[in-house]
């Protein structure tokens, strides 16, 4: 069953066309990668699934309804988001980040209760943060804030969980570590995840499906190795590469060639 349907989405920032009629649907449950060149509409995809950006053409459906029939406190019941950018500007302890994952559930005059603390501690345990809830989230390191800022999103209780390169400022050990809590929480509670990624193996490697993006059109999607191919990659980001396989996974495995080598 589709949770997510995108017809014909056309988005515009003044003069430039960021997404040009693309059309994709996802499957509730699925852990779908979005890449693609800079400047390829991903991000941009995922601004108008969030209904941040309003696209000047096309519909998004979730759960069979528009979302710009929703209002936005239904959206944020059903879709939560961790932006790429997860830089906090006031010195809030990890529970207090947290927990403003309840927003869409308290009304404007009303306070958290402790159901939404349950929640938000439920949340903290399945990202591994609960042993940092009385830290201050610019005193943790760029994988603990990660985690964090997902635990938040949890809190929202999504159906559907949005990730702008989520791994970007990470080190290798901690790209793995979001990845693979990816995995854990999609599969353990059948949350939907969409992840917009620069790095092609960890999206091959995690990623049921895959929608590769150039100049805000599909250029090709489906699984991994149907997608991560030498003469796709080579075309669409016009770099020299060879396509192999892990050798633990059999996932499609992208190596890096020198400019000045013969393509």
């Amino acid at each position: 069953m589709n949770i997510l349907e995108i017809s014909e989405l056309i988005c515009r920032y003044d003069d430039i066309i960021a997404v040009k009629g693309v059309s994709f649907n996802v499957k509730r449950g699925e852990f779908l990668g979005i890449i693609g060149p800079n400047g390829s509409g991903k991000s941009t995809i995922l601004r108008s699934i969030a209904k941040v950006l309003k696209p000047e053409e096309g519909n998004i459906k979730l759960n069979g309804k528009s979302i710009f029939k929703l209002k936005a406190r239904e959206i944020a019941r059903q879709i939560a988001v961790v932006p790429e950018d997860t830089t906090v500007n006031f010195s809030f302890t990890v529970l207090d980040i947290v927990m403003m994952g309840r927003t869409p559930y308290i009304g404007r005059f009303e306070l958290e209760d402790r159901s939404d603390l349950e929640i938000a501690r439920k949340c903290m345990g399945l990202t591994n943060t609960l042993h940092l809830e009385d830290r201050f989230i610019n005193h943790l390191s760029s994988g603990e804030k990660q985690r964090v800022m997902i635990a938040q999103a949890l809190a929202q209780e999504p159906e559907v969980i949005l990730l702008d390169e989520p791994t970007a400022h990470l080190d290798i050990n901690h790209e793995v570590e979001i990845f693979d809590l990816l995995v854990r929480l999609q599969k353990k509670t059948n949350l939907t995840v969409i992840v917009v990624s620069h790095n092609l193996n960890l999206a091959s490697q995690y990623c049921r499906r895959l929608i590769l993006l150039r100049d805000g059109k599909i250029v090709k999607q489906g699984k991994p190795e149907e997608v991560i191919t030498e003469e796709t990659i080579k075309a669409v980001y016009e770099t020299n590469v060879i396509v192999g396989k892990n050798p633990k996974t059999k996932a499609p495995h992208l190596i890096l060639l020198p400019g000045d080598l013969e393509k």
